[in-house]
């Protein structure tokens, strides 16, 4: 079955064109992609005005005009994800992103690297999001500003997952949080009023949120684990894959009126984000799961779970986020279970931020170490220039100098000659 290729009105395929347009984007006359009016407006100002000319401020005359846009594009994002399956399929090349938690600085470090002339419509690889995108980091409301602008802006191309803190309870724990909680900074941003619309708005989208994913029916893709299996049929999959899957604000929030299989979906959604692997092994059930540390109800998986998910569901390996990993990067039960941590310097930690790329049937890793500087487009391409013209000094006097030690061998090989 070959799929039909047509020309897109409004692409525009020169390399040169191109190159123009990301200057002109980086001087102010906006971003390509015209396909949502909220997420093109939120995508201009979030890489543009707030990223590249303002240093990551807000300017007082623009935050209530971009709380409002911002708001509204939380509709378009709850639309979108109505329509798209509980299960998401991702195609590779992918690039796999982790915990977020509201580092916008490493977020745009990537994505400037990694969005071709920052432009969706230009880039091949599709993007996936494990979750936590909100909460402990300083820029949860930009962080998410972005990735639901893209979100809209290309939806087959980038598809975002849901963590445990897209819970109302989590992301709106201020006594917990402090100002690191997202309602918090919703407020602080915008003012209570339009600070909680915001966040109520936010709440609502998430819950729409899929909680799993594969990429290219091999790799199984979720927050944080594998939900809990009991024995008999394993429908697992079958039933986080289901259109009628309940779309939870939280999951901690349980009302009297839940049927059994309202709190079955519930126990799924709570395993899927909250659940890590174990590790020790020793204390499992003969499934493979056991108590987590984290609290009542988490639960840990081992060896034995998930030889039984990956081989009833044909997948190879697992990716999952949920947790800090010092490379941004950790293998584990026997290399299957990948776990993506995105976020460098976290909680004042030492830890680098990863990526990983799926791409020519491997998987690879992109690091950025903690002390990276997030840099704007503009700087980088300074800097690359002075790292060009540092090589190309150090390469002439390498030639230099083996020319030198040729012409001493000449020297010395005609003194013994005569």
């Amino acid at each position: 079955n070959k799929r039909s290729i047509s020309l897109d009105p409004d692409a525009l395929v020169s390399h040169h064109t191109l190159r123009t347009f990301h200057k002109q984007l980086l001087d102010g006359c906006g971003v390509l992609s015209p396909l949502s009016s909220y997420g093109n407006a939120i995508y201009h100002y979030i890489v543009k005005t707030f990223a590249v000319r303002n240093g990551c401020r807000h300017s007082s005359s623009d935050i209530e005009g971009f709380g409002r846009t911002l708001c509204s594009l939380c509709g378009e994002v709850k639309a979108v994800l109505q329509r798209e399956p509980r299960h998401g399929s991702v195609v590779s090349p992918c690039y796999v992103f982790g915990d977020l938690h509201g580092n916008f600085l490493d977020l745009f470090y990537f994505l400037d690297n990694l969005i071709s002339f920052q432009d969706l419509r230009y880039t091949p690889h599709r993007f996936l999001f494990l979750g936590d995108y909100v909460d402990r980091g300083e820029f949860s409301v930009e962080v998410l500003a972005y990735l639901f602008a893209m979100k809209v802006l290309a939806p087959e191309k980038v598809l975002l997952l849901r963590g445990n803190h897209e819970d109302t309870l989590v992301s709106g724990d201020i006594s917990g949080y402090g100002n690191n909680s997202f309602r918090a900074q919703c407020q602080n941003l915008f003012g209570h009023a339009l600070g909680e619309e915001l966040w109520h708005r936010a709440s609502e989208t998430f819950a729409y949120l899929p909680l799993t994913a594969n990429i290219d029916g091999r790799i199984f893709c979720t927050h944080g684990g594998i939900p809990r299996y009991r024995g008999g049929v394993d429908d697992r999959l079958h039933i986080l894959s289901r259109s009628d899957f309940p779309a939870f604000e939280s999951f901690f929030q349980v009302p009297e009126e839940d049927t059994a299989y309202m709190r079955m979906c519930r126990q799924m959604a709570m395993d899927t984000c909250w659940a890590d692997p174990a590790e020790d092994e020793s204390t499992l059930d003969k499934w493979g799961f056991g108590a987590n540390p984290r609290g009542s109800g988490v639960i840990v998986f081992g060896s034995v779970a998930v030889d039984h998910f990956l081989l009833n569901n044909n997948f190879e390996y697992i990716f999952r986020a949920h947790q800090e990993k010092s490379d941004g990067l950790k293998l584990s039960k026997s290399a299957r279970v990948f776990t993506i941590f995105s976020t460098s310097a976290y909680v004042g930690h030492e830890n680098g931020a990863g990526v990983v790329l799926v791409a020519d049937g491997k998987i690879r890793l992109i690091i950025k170490s903690a002390d990276d500087t997030a840099r704007t487009p503009v700087v980088a391409e300074e800097e690359e220039d002075k790292d060009e013209e540092e090589e190309e000094k150090e390469a002439e006097i390498e030639a230099e100098e083996r020319e030198e030690k040729k012409n001493e061998k000449m020297r010395k090989s005609s003194r013994l000659v005569r």
